[in-house]
């Protein structure tokens, strides 16, 4: 039996069927509720055998899409981009508060044996 939801602590009784009935999880409801005319238009053209409306129809259906609209050079900032300075940041700035522990310390401890 597969769960669905988040578990029950391990001290509870409640009965998964009790948690989760069946009828909560199947929920009939309808995939499409109409066809578009376009699709009407193409059912309706299948069930004749005429072909060059058929034809026709690929024609426009398959005509190139418009331009894609350009990115302005060097402006934004992409998710890769914004990954790597995040991560960079997160990790840069412990390296940093590390190396600048060890010389505040070692500085510390090497003036103390130099005294």
């Amino acid at each position: 039996m597969t769960t669905v939801g988040p578990a029950a602590p391990c001290f509870s009784s409640v009965d998964r069927c009790l948690r989760y009935p069946i009828k909560f999880l199947s929920s009939p409801h309808a995939e499409y509720s109409t066809l578009s005319a376009r699709s009407e238009f193409v059912l309706a053209h299948l069930r004749d055998n005429d072909r060059a409306l058929l034809r026709e129809e690929l024609k426009c259906v398959s005509a190139p899409l418009s331009g894609q609209t350009k990115r302005a050079p060097g402006g934004q900032t992409g998710f890769f981009e914004q990954g790597i300075s995040v991560g960079l940041g997160m990790f840069g700035f412990q390296v940093l508060l590390g190396v600048g522990a060890v010389g505040y310390f070692g500085v510390r401890t090497a003036l103390k044996w130099r005294s």
